[in-house]
């Protein structure tokens, strides 16, 4: 199972993706979009938002940013598993591991 899979089992009806455009040039967000959208099929739409513009996609920035660092181990990262744990613990924030796309 995929992600992918879990998603669309989760979210029956079809979804929007938000992708933040704040941080390339034009051409290299229509490529990040043309992949996303590959990968998600017809179960999904893409929109662009800026992250300093918009609070839900700052959160998820924020999110992603968090369990990158702790996907990576990077020097933060026990300073941040400390502090996502109780979130973690009580579904607050669910994480999924990806096996493959």
């Amino acid at each position: 199972e995929t992600i992918l899979d879990h998603l669309r089992t989760d979210m029956p009806t079809r979804q929007t993706v938000i992708i933040d455009d704040g941080r390339y040039d034009a051409a290299h967000q229509q490529g990040v979009v043309a992949e996303v959208q590959k990968h998600i099929g017809d179960w999904a739409t893409i929109k662009v938002a800026d992250s300093r513009r918009s609070a839900g996609v700052q959160i998820a920035d924020v999110l992603a940013n968090t369990l990158y660092n702790l996907a990576i181990a990077s020097a933060r990262a026990d300073r941040i598993k400390t502090i996502v744990k109780p979130f973690i613990a009580e579904r607050i924030i669910r994480v999924t591991e990806i096996e493959r796309i």
